[in-house]
């Protein structure tokens, strides 16, 4: 007797080690998201400094940069006022270490207090340092 096809249990096995690589593939895959979120996080950050310094420039003024108490939100106010524009983070992604003082930018684009400020997820950790020239720049810690 000729046989064509498979048989349920035979599908059935199949199926079941497909799942099972699947979960095993998903696992990684998390941390490419992971490491995309933190990446993102810093990316649109150093963007902003540098708009902020920018912006305090072009318009001779002096900005600073703000982080929530959370560490989840950054933004930009001028100096001595209470309204401020805020950014959120990418969904977890947080400032676990920022200057103790808000950084400021002249209008000769110089920053002060210079500063570092710590970005992370459990993916890693990106290190954002704006000198006192007012330079900005970052580097992933892994």
């Amino acid at each position: 007797m000729n046989k064509r096809g498979f048989q349920l249990l035979e599908c059935l096995i199949v199926c079941a080690l497909l799942a099972c690589l699947a979960g095993i593939g998903f696992g990684g895959f998390n941390g490419i998201i992971e490491w995309y979120r933190l990446q993102l996080g810093a990316r649109a950050f150093v963007s902003a400094v540098a708009s902020v310094r920018s912006s305090a420039i072009s318009r001779n003024v002096s900005l600073r940069v703000l982080v929530d108490a959370g560490g989840e939100s950054y933004g930009w106010a001028l100096r001595g006022t209470d309204s401020a524009i805020w950014r959120r983070l990418p969904p977890g992604v947080s400032f676990t270490r920022v200057p103790r003082n808000p950084v400021t930018f002249f209008s000769r684009g110089n920053a002060a207090p210079a500063g570092t400020f710590l970005l992370a997820n459990r993916r890693g950790e990106v290190k954002v340092v704006v000198a006192p020239n007012g330079r900005v720049r970052w580097e992933t810690l892994e």
